[in-house]
């Protein structure tokens, strides 16, 4: 990849942005390739660079094997013999600001170019509430109604009738592997037995709220819940909660964390104490959920002295197990010290 020459400032080192151009681009696109290559194992896919059998110096592709004893195995080819499917994940290492990418591509075998783009785009169209619905059955955190891509370009008589991104925290094999079995299963059931899944809704999925951590979401949705609950003296539990919080604060139990968006965190406490801390809390406002202490209100809003989360807080068996009994009675009474500063509102 060349440099942008155009609008260059003075005194600019030229081929020193070129080197560093050109390492950080293959350590970039080395990423990919490893990804990819993890696919060498598969027995239900092929690693094949060709289209129309022509090979492509820049592109790396793993095909669905459609018929393994076919002289053209990854190729779906309609009845008509103007058109074949391939199911596939590619990467393309002269642009691979795209990433790994995977779906449906028609190669044009006979006929004309655009009657044959046309009716593959037609044929999508009827395949595609079976495939959104079988994707989304499939992945029930996921949402693919939107993820559906149409292609750019036509070249060489091949089109893409959609295609789907990676995302950067999705796993090639669990996903794009899977993902792309399933759209070749439903061509190949269409096309081959005229077996298309019917009574399907198209309706986008009700949408999932990203669940976050330390937001003022996360803050809000604990005291949407605390709201339905009501303490002593017929106060609901959301007050004593904010009460708690800003009485903590201004004993210096803990303090907020300005680089989030809502965080609080001990500065006495390590996670062990924090522990005790909440379960004395539960005890007190006796918000005890099915006898358990209800973590889903402090997790996502506090951490230890050392910065941890308090996942690792919950487990009061660890507790009692690694401290002897003096040392967990102090440490209990540390906490519960503490406790009693942040309860001085009541």
């Amino acid at each position: 990849m060349e440099l942008d020459l155009s609008h260059s400032i003075s005194d600019r080192n030229i081929q020193l942005e070129q080197n560093l151009l050109d390492k950080l681009l293959s350590e970039y696109v080395q990423k990919y390739i490893d990804q990819m290559n993890r696919l060498d194992t598969l027995k239900t896919f092929i690693h094949d660079n060709t289209y129309h059998n022509i090979e492509s110096g820049h592109h790396i592709a793993y095909k669905y094997i459609v018929n393994k004893d076919s002289d053209t195995p990854t190729r779906l080819i309609t009845k008509d013999g103007n058109r074949a499917y391939e199911f596939l994940l590619e990467f393309d290492k002269k642009d691979p600001s795209y990433g790994i990418y995977y779906g449906c591509r028609g190669l044009i075998l006979n006929g004309d170019q655009e009657e044959q783009i046309e009716t593959m785009l037609k044929e999508w169209e009827v395949l595609r509430p079976s495939i959104l619905t079988i994707l989304n059955n499939t992945f029930p955190t996921m949402d693919f109604t939107n993820r559906f891509q149409p292609t750019n370009n036509a070249n060489n008589k091949t089109f893409w009738p959609f295609w789907i991104a990676l995302g950067i925290e999705e796993d090639i094999l669990d996903v794009a592997i899977r993902a792309t079995t399933i759209i070749a299963k439903t061509y190949i059931e269409y096309f081959t037995n005229n077996n298309l899944l019917h009574g399907f809704s198209n309706e986008q999925k009700e949408k999932v709220a990203i669940k976050t951590y330390f937001t003022n979401d996360a803050y809000n949705s604990i005291l949407k819940e605390l709201d339905d609950i009501v303490g002593k003296g017929g106060i609901k539990l959301s007050k004593y909660f904010k009460d708690f919080i800003h009485t903590g604060q201004k004993y210096n139990v803990f303090k907020s964390v300005k680089q989030y968006e809502k965080c609080f965190q001990f500065t006495k406490l390590d996670t062990t104490e924090c522990g005790l801390f909440f379960e004395a809390l539960s005890n007190k406002l006796n918000i005890f959920v099915k006898g358990q202490i209800p973590w889903s209100y402090y997790i996502p809003l506090f951490l230890s002295k050392d910065g941890e989360m308090l996942t690792y807080a919950k487990n009061n068996v660890y507790y009692k197990k690694n401290y002897a009994k003096n040392e967990y009675e102090s440490m209990k009474e540390f906490a519960e010290e503490a406790l009693n500063k942040c309860l001085k509102f009541r």
